[in-house]
């Protein structure tokens, strides 16, 4: 089109999350904008923002009171059992986290995301046909949603169900995140060890390698988990 380019100054509201510094200080800041908020305002907006600000920084229990308070004035809220069940996953809490799902599917049955909270609640309660059970029921209706894929994967390969872990995993390698799942697989085995689910972070991270995904932090996690259990995929 042979548009000139030059230089002008203008003001960007979003730059990424490409400098995490900078993302940081602008979401506390944000939560501290929100705090004046309610302080003010006391509606249950305030409550909302404040409370997603909180969870975005890394205040977990801040922001389940707020998200607590929030369900009291809206009690068929959908989106606020789904948040709460998220934030009680992050604090490793996946009783609470599993709970928050079903009545967010209660009240939503279509909420995608509150089927797969549960999955992932009962993988971390070393529920792993359970959650295969649901992952399945949720690819099936749709079949875009990546990250229910991914996990399906997971539980595929915590239940040492090879064949189809290997389909599943052919499907996501091609997509445009195929050549990051590794670090999904490293993200995931971290939070098995976290929820003392050695077995499963073992298999997670022995299929990692078999799919050709290892590397040395993940070896060194391998070499961590127990060698009393059951045999590894592949």
């Amino acid at each position: 089109l042979k548009i000139p380019i030059r230089e002008c100054a203008v003001a960007i509201h979003h730059y990424g999350v490409l400098n995490n510094a900078r993302a940081l200080e602008k979401t506390t800041a944000y939560r501290m904008l929100g705090k004046k908020k309610l302080k003010h305002l006391r509606d249950a907006t305030a409550l909302k923002e404040a409370a997603i600000q909180s969870a975005r920084v890394g205040r977990s229990a801040e922001s389940l009171d707020l998200w607590r308070r929030f369900l009291q004035r809206h009690p068929r809220s959908a989106e606020a059992c789904l948040n709460i069940g998220a934030v009680c996953a992050n604090m490793g809490r996946f009783s609470e986290a599993a709970s928050n799902a079903r009545n967010a599917l209660e009240l939503d049955p279509k909420l995608k995301e509150a089927r797969f909270n549960l999955a992932f609640a009962m993988l971390m309660l070393g529920q792993a046909e359970d959650a295969r059970k649901i992952l399945e029921k949720s690819v099936n209706e749709h079949p875009d949603y990546t990250a229910a894929q991914f996990l399906l994967c997971v539980a595929y390969v915590c239940k040492q169900e090879r064949a189809p872990a290997e389909n599943l995993f052919k499907q996501i390698r091609v997509l445009p995140i195929g050549d990051y799942i590794g670090e999904s697989f490293l993200d995931i085995a971290r939070q098995f060890l976290k929820a003392s689910r050695r077995d499963y972070a073992r298999r997670t991270l022995e299929a990692a390698a078999f799919f050709g995904f290892s590397n040395p932090i993940m070896e060194k996690l391998l070499k961590g988990c127990s060698a009393g259990s059951p045999e590894p995929l592949g």
